[in-house]
């Protein structure tokens, strides 16, 4: 079963480096970071992240949208947040959620 809309809003597009759009000091990167370690794509700890969209995330989103058969471009948008949706977690306390 998906995330609920509430439990989990689409907050619009994230974008990564290089250029003048690149996603900086936005909450939302957090929960994009930590749904990227949990998933098993961004090799970081855990209460670690930043509010920026470095390149770390955008490789590991790349390996994502690969995963999921998405546009390879490395930015979030609602394609990928429909699709995180119905991810399940693969490690940790809270594999299976």
């Amino acid at each position: 079963m998906p995330l609920t809309l509430a439990q989990f809003p689409y907050t619009g597009p994230c974008f990564g480096p290089p250029g003048d759009r690149q996603t900086r000091n936005y909450s939302t990167v957090k929960g994009l970071k930590r749904a990227m370690i949990r998933l098993g794509y961004l090799d970081q700890k855990l209460g670690s992240e930043t509010d920026d969209y470095g390149p770390e995330l955008k490789a590991a989103m790349k390996r994502f949208q690969k995963s999921e058969n998405l546009t390879q471009d490395g930015n979030y948008e609602r394609s990928e947040y429909g699709a995180l949706r119905y991810r399940k977690v693969q490690a940790g306390p809270h594999k299976g959620e």
